[in-house]
C-alpha cells in the first residue's frame, strides 16, 4: 500500500511515514462468513486467547516467542523420521478420519442453538376511528412492510360479508356501518392490495380458531404435542414446549369462510337480472336487488369489483382458505339456478376453478347436469350466447376427462344422452358407465311376474296385429306359440296349446273390416307349427301325433265368434284352408254334428249355429258321400227343404255369372253385355252377389270361372287376349269374393303365359297391394318363382321392365329372394344400364327452353307440349341437367294459367318426358316438395296442381303418396285447425278443401269425386297400391295424429256446410276400410292419445270432445255401426270396452281438475278428487287394473296427477312397512306384487308433465317413504349380519325379496323429480341416515356376491349421494361411516363415492409419531426481513441463539445446525440472486493455495465472484457504510467493493466474537407497541454506531499505547 503521511496534534508532518503492513487490497479473505483471517499471514485470526494475543507481562515487556518445537541443544541431532513413520505404519489413516471427526463435532457444538418461540398471531383489540382508520390506511399501502403490522394489534370488527367489502373499498367502516368521509377517505386507496387482504383475512381466521379451540379446549389436554399450533397472543413465549393438538382442525372455519365469501358473490351476482327472464327454480337471495345492466356506470363499477373478487379468491384458494368441497357445491348450484345473464359470469368462475369441481365426484356429477341442463336452456332461448356455451361445452370435456366416474349418472344419460355423446369421445368405459347408469333408472316391473289371462291375451294379439308384408311367418309361430306351447317343447302343455289357438281364431275373426290376411294366417301358422312339432317329434325316441280337430270342433261349438253370423265367411275362409290342408276334417265334422244332433231332423236345428257354418264351408273332394251327408244334416231327409236350399244356390250361382258377364264381358267371349259398358268406366264396382255367395258355393263356381280366366289371357282364334282393363276387373271380381288363393294362382298363370306389358304393370300392383295377404298364406315362394321366369324372358326378348326389376329387388330385400336371385336381377340392370347410349356432351343451358314451355303450357296446347318435351333432352342433355327448373317452370305455369286445356297439356309432356327419363320423376318432385314452405298458399289455387298430382300418381309417373300428403296435406290441416281452436275461424277453406280432396282421392277405397283422378278400376288399383306405403310404419302414425284436425274443423262453426260434409265423409269411409283399420289397431296408443288428448277438452270448442269420441269409435269399431252395443259384443279383445272405461274416468278427472282450478270454493272438488283416487289406488290391485289406471291416467291435469302421487307413495309406505314387518314369506308377496303395480300406474303418472314436481304433500310423502326404505336396509343388514340358523318348518322373509323391493322402492323415489320447498320448516329426508344404511348394508353383505353386485350397489349408493339436497351432510356422514367401521372401509373406499383426500403428514419423531395437521389459517409464512450482516461475520460460529418465528414449532423436528454444507452447483449460474446469496456457500476454500501464481487481476476477479454484490437495504432510512468514518480511503475501488474490515482491532485476550453481532437497542418508529426486544430483527447498526476497523492497534495498557501492530507477524 502507498505510505500514510504521519499526523499529529501538532500538526501534519511531511518527514515521517508509517508503513502499513496489512494485507494487500486484491487479496482473498478465506471465508466470507467465518473470520478465518487472510493466507499467508500468521496469526491469520487474531483473537480467541491465542497465545500470542495474550497481553502478559513478559509479553509486553519482551514479545512473544513461540516455543520451539525441539530443543536448542537437539536441534542438530533429532530427526522426525521415527515418530512420523510409526505413524504412518501404525493407524495413520484412521486417526486421521478420526481426529477430523473430532474437529468437525467439536466444531457442531460450537454451532448457535434455536432459542424460544417468536412467533405470535395479532389479537384483535377495539380501536377508535382514527386508529382504525390508521390501520386501514397502513393495510392499503404497499411501503409498510406486513412484519410491521404483525407487531401490533389488529382492530376488532371486521367480520363477514363487511370485511370482504373493506377490502374492496376500505373507506367503507364495518363497526358504524357508515363510510368514510372527508381527509380520511382522501387518502385510502380504492382497494387493498390481493396479498396484504389475504394477510389480513388470515389474522382475521386464526384468531377465531383460537377463540373456538380456547372455548372447546378440556381441562386435561392430551400430552401429544402439536405440530401446528399458532401460539395465540395469551400463550407464553418463554417455554418451549409444544402446545397440545386441538380437539379439531380449522376446516370448519374454512368451510364458514368459504360460506361467507360464496354468498358475496351471489350478492354480486344478484344485481344481474333480467326482467324478462325468471331464474330456474330457486329464488333470488336478496330480494329488492336492482340490476346493474341499464347503468354503464354502475357496470362499470360492478366489473371492476366482480374482477376484484376473482382475484382474491384465486388466492385465497391458492392458499388453501377456501374450501374446494364447499365452492364447488354452490358453482354447481349457481349454474343450475342463475339466469342467463349470470351464466356466462358463473360458467367462466366455474371453469377458473375446475379443480374443485374434478376433485370430488360427488360434486362432478351434478355439474355435468347442471351444465347439460344449461345448454339446452341457451339453444331453446336462441339468444347469442355462444361463448358461454363453448365455456360449458370444454367444462364438461375437462371434468369428463379428469374422472370419467362423473359421467354414471342417471339422470344425466336420461336427459341428455345425445347431448354427451356429442362432447365426449365414444369408449367401452364411456359405454360401460352409460350401462351402469341407466340400471340405476327405475324400470315398470316386468309383466313376466304379473301375467293375467287378459294380458297375456293382450300381448299375443299385439303380436298377431304386428303381421305385415315383411313378416317372417316361421318366426311368428315359433314366437307366438311359446314356452310349453312351442312345438319343440318337450313338455307340451295341451292346454295352453288349446288356449291359442283360441285367442288366433277369435283374431281371425272380422276378416272384412280388420284385413282377409288373418283368416289365412290362422291355417299357415297351425301348418308351421305342425311341421316343426313333427320334426322334433321324428328326433324323438317316442313320437306323438298332434290331433287339431277336437280343438277347433270345441271352438265352432262354444265360441261366441263362431255363433256370429257376421263371421260365416270367415269362417268358411278359415276352416277351408285348414280342410284342404288337412288340420281339419270336413267328414269328421259332419260325423260329430249328426252325432250330437246338429241335424234338421232334430228341434235344436233351428238354434244351431252349425248348420251355418256347414253351409259355408268348402268341400274339396266331390264325394258322393260327404255331399249326401251334407244334404242329410243340412235337410234332415226334408225333400221340400232340400230343394229349396238347391234352387237358393242356383239362384246365387246365376246371379253371380251374370253379374260376371256384365262386369268381365270379355272372359265369356261378348264385346258388350247388359250394362257392360258402364260398368268398365266405374273405379269401384260391388258385385252384389258375392254378399250372398258362400265359401262353399264360390269354389263352386271357381271351377267355371277360373278355366275361363285363364284361356283369356291368350288369343283363342279370332277372339283376342284381353287388355289390362279386363285384367283388372276380373282380379277385382276374385277380391270381392275373398279369392285370393284363386288370385293367386291367376297371377302366376298370367306371369307365365302372357306378355301383354300393361299385364305385367297390374300384376305388379296387385302383388304390391296384396302383400300382406301373400305373406299370411306363404306364397311368396311361388309368386317370386314366376317374376323370375318372367324376368328372364324379358331379358331373353331385349327388353326391360323398371317396375318388375324394382318388385324383385324390394322383395330381396325382405328376404324372399335368394342371393343368386338378387343377382341375376342386378345384372339384367346393370346390362340395361350399359346398353343406354351415351349422352352428347354439347349441350344448351335448360333455361333457354323454359320460356318456350312457359308459353306451350299458357295455349294449353296438348300435341305442341308433347313435342316440346321430347326435344328437351336433344337440346339440354340428361334429365338431371335441367329436370329442376323444368318442374319449378310447370308448377308455376300451372299455378298461373287460367287455360281449360293446361292440365292436358302438363301430363302430356310429363309422360313424354318420363318415358325417356326412366323413373327419375320420383327424385325430382320430392326434392320439389322439401322445398315447400307454405302449401296453404300453394293449395289456395292449386286445383289444377292437385290434378295433375293425382294423375301422375295414377298413371304410375310418381310413387310419392305419402310424401305429398305429409307435405301439402298435413301442414294445412293443422295450421287451419290452429286458427279455428284459437278464434273459431275457417281460414282458407279452399285449401282445406283441396287437401280433403286430395287425401280422398289418394286414401279411399271408393273416391266420391268421379271427375278427378282414379278414373277407371286400373288407376284405382295403382291408387291404392301407394296407399299400402302410406298406411306404415311412421307414415301412418302422421296420418293418426292429423286426424283430430280434421274433426276441429268439422266442428268449427265457421266451416262451410259442404266443406263439413266432404270432412265426415271423408272419416266415415277411411274408418270403413280394412287396411286402414288394421294399420290403426297396429299403433292404437297413439290412435288414443290423438283423439283422447287433453287439448281437446280443454278447448272453448263446443262438442268438439264429443266429436272426437265419435270418430274414435267409427275407428275401433268392427263393423259399420259404431252402436256401444256392438262393440262391446265384438268376438275380439275389447279394446273399446276398455277405452270406453278409460275415457269415463278421463271426463271424471277432467270435470274435476276444472272445479279445482276454477276461482271458486275447491274444497268440495279436492275432496272428491282425493275420494276417487284412493278408491282406485287403496285396495287390492290386479294387473289388469293396473293397465287401465296407465291408460287413464296418461296425458291428465296435473293437479290430477299430483293427488295420484301423493296418494300413492303414501299407499308404497304402508304396503313397505307390511313386507318388513311381516313374519313369513308368505306374508311378503301378496304386499310385494302390489307395490309392483302400484309402481307402475306412479311412474305413468309422473310422466304427464314434463316439469319437476313440487307440491307439498308430494314431497312429504316421498320423505317419509325414503325414511322407511332405510328402515328396510337397518332390516336386512340386520339379517344378513344374524347368524340365526332357521328352525325346522320356519317359513322367514327372504331378505333377497326385501332387498329387491326395497331398491326398486329407491330407484322410483330418487329418480322422480321434484323440487325441495326452500322452507326450513318443512319436513326433510334424512338421506345421511340412508346413505350409511346403504353404506351398513354393504358392509354386511358377503363377498359371494361378487364384483359386479359391489360396482352395482356402489353406484346406487353414489346415487343416493347425488340425490341429497345437502350433499355434504351425506358425505360428512359416509366418511365417518367409514371411520367407524374400519374393516369394511376398502368395500366402500372402491366404490368411488368418497372426496379425495390428502395423504396425511406425521412427524417421527424416535418412538413417537405426531401428525402434522394442516392449518392453512395458522401457518403464516415468515415476514420479518433476513438480518443484515457484515463482511466477514462468521453466521455459524456466533454465540447468540437463533429465534423461532416459523408457524411450526422448530422444536418439534429437533433441528441441528452443521457447519458443513453442499458446494455451490459449478452449473448453477443463471440466476444473479442465487450467485449473489450467502446463504449458499458454507464450503471452504483457501483462494491463495489455488489461485498461487496467478496474475494479480485474476485473484482480484475471483475475489468479486465469491464476494457478491450487497444485499439491498430493508428499510430507507438505514445506511450502511462499509468503512470507519475515520478512514480515508484513497482507491476508487474501495468505492465499488470496499475490503473486509481487519479483526486485528479486537482487545487481546478477548473470548468474544471477533465481529460483534448485531446491536439490538437500535430506534424503532413503531417500538412503542411491540413486545420484547428479541422479537426485533437482526440488523446492522446505523452509522454512528459502527465498530472501528482502523488499522491501528486498540491493545493498550492504563490508555497509552504499548505497541504498533505491522498486520504481519509480531
Amino acid at each position: 500500500m502507498p505510505p500514510q503521511p504521519l499526523t499529529s496534534e501538532a500538526g501534519p508532518s511531511t518527514d515521517l511515514f508509517v508503513e502499513d503492513f496489512g494485507p494487500p487490497i486484491w487479496r482473498t479473505v478465506l471465508n466470507k462468513r467465518a473470520d478465518l483471517g487472510y493466507p499467508d499471514f500468521y496469526p491469520s485470526r487474531p483473537g480467541f486467547g491465542q497465545p500470542e494475543d495474550i497481553l502478559t507481562e513478559e509479553n509486553v515487556k519482551n514479545g512473544y516467542s513461540a516455543r520451539p518445537f525441539v530443543t536448542v541443544t537437539s536441534a542438530e541431532s533429532f530427526s522426525m523420521h521415527g515418530p512420523i513413520h510409526n505413524q504412518l505404519v501404525n493407524g495413520c489413516l484412521a486417526t486421521l478420519n478420526k481426529l477430523g471427526r473430532e474437529i468437525i463435532e467439536k466444531r457442531d457444538e460450537c454451532m448457535p442453538q434455536f432459542g424460544e418461540r417468536a412467533f405470535r398471531i395479532p389479537v384483535r383489540v377495539t380501536y377508535n376511528d382514527v386508529k382504525r382508520t390508521q390501520f386501514l390506511s397502513d393495510l392499503a399501502n404497499p411501503n409498510v412492510p406486513l412484519y410491521k403490522l404483525m407487531r401490533n394489534p389488529i382492530p376488532h370488527g371486521f367480520k363477514g360479508l363487511e370485511l370482504l367489502d373493506t377490502m374492496f373499498s376500505p373507506s367503507f367502516v364495518p363497526a358504524h356501518n357508515r363510510s368514510i368521509s372527508g381527509p380520511q377517505a382522501s387518502a385510502l386507496p380504492q382497494s387493498i392490495a390481493i396479498d396484504r387482504a389475504v394477510w389480513f383475512i388470515r389474522v382475521l381466521g386464526s384468531n377465531e380458531i383460537s377463540a373456538h379451540r380456547g372455548r372447546a379446549q378440556p381441562v386435561s389436554a392430551p400430552s401429544a404435542p402439536s405440530p401446528a399450533a399458532a401460539v395465540t397472543p395469551s400463550s407464553s413465549l418463554s417455554q418451549n414446549t409444544s402446545v397440545a393438538l386441538p380437539l379439531s382442525s380449522s376446516d370448519w372455519h374454512t368451510q364458514e369462510f368459504t360460506t361467507l365469501y360464496t354468498n358475496w358473490l351471489r350478492i354480486q351476482l344478484g344485481q344481474l337480472s333480467l326482467p324478462t327472464v325468471q331464474t330456474r327454480g330457486v329464488p333470488a337471495p336478496r330480494s329488492g336487488a336492482t340490476s346493474v345492466l341499464g347503468d354503464e356506470k354502475a357496470r362499470a363499477r360492478w366489473l371492476v369489483k366482480w374482477n376484484y373478487s376473482l382475484a382474491l379468491l384465486r388466492q385465497l384458494f391458492n392458499r388453501h382458505l377456501i374450501s374446494a368441497r364447499v365452492l364447488g357445491a354452490w358453482l354447481v348450484d349457481m349454474l343450475a339456478s342463475s339466469n342467463l345473464a349470470q351464466l356466462g359470469f358463473v360458467a367462466r368462475l366455474a371453469a377458473d376453478h375446475i379443480t374443485a369441481l374434478a376433485r370430488h365426484v360427488h360434486i362432478a356429477r351434478p355439474c355435468l347436469r347442471a351444465a347439460c341442463d344449461r345448454i339446452v336452456e341457451i339453444r331453446e332461448a336462441k339468444m347469442p350466447l355462444e361463448n358461454v356455451e363453448m365455456v360449458l361445452k370444454s367444462l364438461i370435456q375437462v371434468l369428463c376427462r379428469c374422472d370419467e366416474m362423473a359421467l354414471m349418472n342417471p339422470s344425466l344419460w336420461r336427459k341428455h344422452r345425445d347431448l354427451i355423446l356429442s362432447l365426449v369421445n365414444p369408449s367401452p368405459s364411456i359405454a360401460s358407465l352409460e350401462e351402469r347408469s341407466k340400471v340405476l333408472m327405475f324400470k315398470p316391473p316386468s309383466t313376466g311376474s304379473l301375467s293375467t289371462p287378459r294380458r297375456q291375451q293382450m300381448e299375443d294379439l299385439q303380436k298377431l296385429d304386428s303381421m305385415n308384408a315383411e313378416t317372417n311367418m316361421l318366426q311368428l309361430c315359433l314366437s307366438y306359440f311359446d314356452g310349453n306351447a312351442s312345438p319343440t317343447s318337450s313338455t307340451l302343455d295341451v292346454g295352453r296349446f288349446d288356449e291359442k289357438v283360441v285367442v288366433l281364431l277369435n283374431w281371425a275373426m272380422g276378416s272384412f273390416q280388420l284385413g282377409i290376411h288373418r283368416a289365412y294366417a290362422v291355417h299357415t301358422l297351425l301348418v308351421m307349427w305342425r311341421e316343426k312339432f313333427d320334426e322334433h317329434q321324428s328326433k324323438a325316441t317316442r313320437s306323438a301325433a298332434m290331433d287339431f280337430f277336437p280343438t277347433l270342433y270345441q271352438w265352432l261349438d262354444t265360441s261366441e265368434a263362431a255363433k256370429s253370423r257376421q263371421n260365416a265367411q270367415a269362417i268358411g275362409i278359415t276352416f277351408g284352408e285348414l280342410t284342404r290342408q288337412g288340420l281339419f276334417s270336413y267328414g269328421r265334422y259332419l260325423q260329430t254334428l249328426i252325432a250330437q244332433g246338429h241335424s234338421a231332423r232334430f228341434d235344436l236345428s233351428a238354434s244351431s249355429h252349425h248348420l251355418r257354418i256347414l253351409r259355408s264351408l268348402p268341400i274339396f273332394v266331390q264325394g258322393k258321400d260327404l255331399l249326401h251327408q251334407r244334404r242329410l244334416a243340412l235337410t234332415g231327409g226334408n225333400k221340400q227343404l232340400l230343394a229349396m236350399h238347391e234352387t237358393e244356390e242356383k239362384e246365387i250361382m246365376a246371379e253371380f255369372e251374370e253379374e260376371c258377364k256384365e262386369f268381365v264381358p270379355e272372359v265369356f267371349g261378348y264385346k258388350r253385355y247388359g250394362a257392360s259398358t258402364q260398368y268398365k268406366e266405374a273405379v269401384y264396382h260391388h258385385l252384389r252377389s258375392t254378399n250372398k255367395i258362400t265359401r262353399h258355393l264360390f269354389l263352386q263356381a271357381r271351377f267355371w270361372i277360373y278355366p275361363l280366366a285363364v284361356s283369356s289371357l291368350v288369343i283363342q282364334g279370332r277372339r283376342p287376349a284381353i287388355d289390362a282393363s279386363a285384367f283388372a276387373r276380373i282380379l277385382h271380381v276374385f277380391r270381392e269374393c275373398n279369392g285370393y288363393s284363386t288370385m293367386a294362382d291367376y297371377l302366376v298363370k298370367a306371369l307365365q303365359i302372357n306378355r301383354d306389358i300393361d299385364i305385367l304393370d297390374c300384376i305388379i300392383d296387385t302383388i304390391r297391394r296384396d302383400a300382406d295377404v301373400w305373406t299370411a298364406m306363404d306364397r311368396w315362394e311361388l309368386l317370386t318363382d314366376a317374376l323370375m321366369e318372367r324376368n328372364a324372358a324379358q331379358d331373353t326378348a331385349g327388353q326391360h321392365h323398371a317396375a318388375l326389376a324394382s318388385l324383385l329387388v324390394e322383395l330381396a330385400r325382405r328376404d324372399r329372394l335368394s342371393a343368386e336371385d338378387l343377382a341375376e336381377v342386378q345384372s339384367s340392370i346393370d346390362s340395361h344400364r350399359k346398353a343406354r347410349p351415351d349422352p352428347s356432351t354439347t349441350f344448351f343451358d335448360g333455361a333457354q327452353s323454359m320460356d318456350g314451355v312457359r308459353q306451350v303450357m299458357a295455349k294449353g296446347d296438348v300435341t305442341a307440349a308433347s313435342l316440346l318435351g321430347a326435344k328437351l333432352f336433344v337440346r339440354h342433355g340428361p334429365f338431371e341437367n335441367w329436370s329442376t327448373l323444368w318442374w319449378e317452370t310447370l308448377v308455376d305455369a300451372i299455378q298461373t294459367s287460367t287455360h281449360a286445356t293446361i292440365v292436358d297439356a302438363v301430363t302430356a309432356q310429363i309422360a313424354t318426358v318420363f318415358e325417356q327419363a326412366e323413373g327419375q320423376l320420383d327424385s325430382v318432385v320430392d326434392a320439389w316438395l322439401q322445398t315447400v314452405t307454405n302449401p296453404i298458399e300453394l293449395l289456395s289455387n292449386g286445383s289444377h296442381l292437385c290434378t295433375i298430382l293425382l294423375h301422375e300418381c295414377a298413371h304410375r309417373h310418381l310413387r310419392l303418396v305419402s310424401r305429398t300428403l305429409e307435405t301439402l296435406v298435413y301442414p294445412v290441416w293443422a295450421k287451419c285447425a290452429a286458427a279455428t281452436l284459437k278464434d273459431g275461424s275457417c281460414s282458407h277453406p279452399l285449401s282445406v278443401t283441396n287437401s280433403v280432396t286430395l287425401c280422398q282421392q289418394l286414401l279411399l277405397t271408393k273416391p266420391p269425386n268421379q271427375s278427378l283422378p282414379p278414373t277407371s278400376l286400373r288407376q284405382a288399383l295403382v291408387l291404392q297400391t301407394e296407399r299400402g306405403e302410406t298406411l306404415k310404419g311412421a307414415h301412418v302414425i302422421s296420418l293418426l295424429q292429423h286426424l283430430p284436425f280434421l274433426v276441429i274443423l268439422e266442428k268449427g262453426s265457421a266451416t262451410p256446410e259442404r266443406l263439413q260434409t266432404q270432412i265426415s265423409l271423408l272419416l266415415e269411409q277411411l274408418a270403413a276400410t280394412p287396411h286402414f283399420k288394421a294399420a290403426a289397431f297396429r299403433h292404437l296408443d297413439v290412435l288414443k292419445d290423438a283423439f283422447l288428448s287433453n287439448e281437446w277438452s280443454e278447448s272453448s270448442m263446443e262438442n268438439l270432445e264429443a266429436g272426437m269420441v265419435d270418430v274414435l269409435k267409427m275407428i275401433m269399431s268392427q263393423g259399420t255401426n259404431n252402436d256401444i252395443a256392438s262393440l262391446e259384443s265384438s268376438p275380439r279383445s275389447s279394446a273399446w270396452r276398455w277405452t270406453s272405461i278409460v275415457l269415463s274416468m278421463r271426463v271424471d278427472f277432467k270435470r274435476l281438475a276444472m272445479r279445482i282450478n276454477s276461482d271458486g270454493d275447491t274444497s268440495e272438488a279436492k275432496t272428491t278428487l282425493s275420494q276417487l283416487v284412493r278408491s282406485n289406488l287403496d285396495r287390492d290391485m290386479s294387473a289388469d287394473d293396473a293397465d287401465l289406471l296407465c291408460e287413464a291416467i296418461r296425458g291428465i291435469e296435473r293437479v290430477v296427477a299430483q293427488e295420484i302421487i301423493s296418494f300413492g307413495i303414501e299407499r308404497l309406505g304402508a304396503l313397505l312397512a307390511q313386507v318388513i314387518d311381516a313374519d313369513s314369506q308368505a306374508q311378503t308377496d301378496h304386499p310385494c306384487k302390489s307395490i309392483d303395480l302400484l309402481l307402475r300406474v306412479l311412474d305413468s303418472a309422473s310422466r304427464t308433465s314434463p316439469l319437476p314436481w313440487g307440491d307439498h304433500a308430494i314431497l312429504t310423502a316421498r320423505h317419509a317413504l325414503l325414511d322407511l326404505i332405510s328402515v328396510a336396509l337397518q332390516s336386512i343388514e340386520r339379517q344378513f349380519a344374524s347368524d340365526e340358523s332357521e328352525l325346522p318348518g320356519d317359513d322367514p322373509p327372504k331378505s333377497s325379496e326385501l332387498l329387491h323391493v326395497a331398491f326398486r322402492l329407491l330407484r322410483f323415489s330418487l329418480g322422480l323429480p321434484i323440487v325441495e320447498s326452500p322452507n326450513p320448516t318443512l319436513p326433510r329426508p334424512d338421506f345421511g341416515r340412508l346413505a350409511t344404511a346403504f353404506a351398513r348394508l354393504l358392509s354386511a353383505l358377503p363377498t359371494s356376491i361378487g364384483d359386479r353386485a359391489t360396482i352395482r350397489l356402489g353406484d346406487m349408493l353414489a346415487y343416493i349421494l347425488d340425490s341429497a339436497p345437502s350433499r355434504a351432510t351425506v358425505h360428512s356422514a359416509l366418511v365417518a361411516e367409514v371411520s367407524l367401521h374400519q374393516s369394511k372401509a376398502s368395500i366402500l373406499q372402491a366404490l368411488s363415492i368418497l372426496s379425495i383426500r390428502h395423504r396425511p403428514t406425521a412427524l417421527n419423531l424416535g418412538d413417537d409419531t405426531v401428525p402434522l395437521d394442516d392449518r392453512p389459517w395458522e401457518l403464516f409464512e415468515r415476514l420479518d426481513p433476513k438480518p443484515r450482516r457484515a463482511k466477514g461475520q462468521d453466521f455459524y460460529l456466533a454465540s447468540k441463539k437463533y429465534k423461532d418465528t416459523a408457524a411450526i414449532s422448530m422444536a418439534l423436528f429437533a433441528p441441528r445446525i452443521e457447519y458443513d454444507a453442499m458446494p455451490r452447483d459449478e452449473e448453477d449460474d443463471d440466476a444473479a440472486s442465487e450467485a449473489s446469496d450467502p446463504d449458499l456457500y458454507a464450503s471452504e476454500r483457501d483462494l491463495g493455495n489455488d489461485l498461487a501464481g496467478e496474475s494479480s487481476m485474476l485473484k482480484q476477479f475471483t475475489t468479486a465472484i465469491y464476494g457478491g454484490p450487497e444485499e439491498a437495504s430493508i428499510e430507507d432510512d438505514i445506511v450502511i457504510h462499509h468503512a470507519s468514518p475515520t478512514t480515508s480511503v484513497s482507491s476508487p475501488s474501495n468505492l465499488l467493493r470496499p475490503r473486509r474490515a481487519s479483526t486485528r482491532g479486537m482487545p487481546t485476550g478477548s473470548d468474544k466474537d471477533p465481529i460483534p453481532l448485531v446491536d439490538d437497542d437500535d430506534d424503532d418508529d413503531d417500538d412503542d407497541d411491540s413486545g420484547s426486544e428479541e422479537d426485533e430483527p437482526e440488523l446492522l447498526p446505523p452509522r454512528g454506531k459502527r465498530p472501528r476497523v482502523a488499522s491501528k492497534s486498540t491493545g493498550s495498557v492504563g490508555g497509552k499505547t504499548t505497541r504498533k501492530t505491522t498486520g504481519g507477524k509480531m
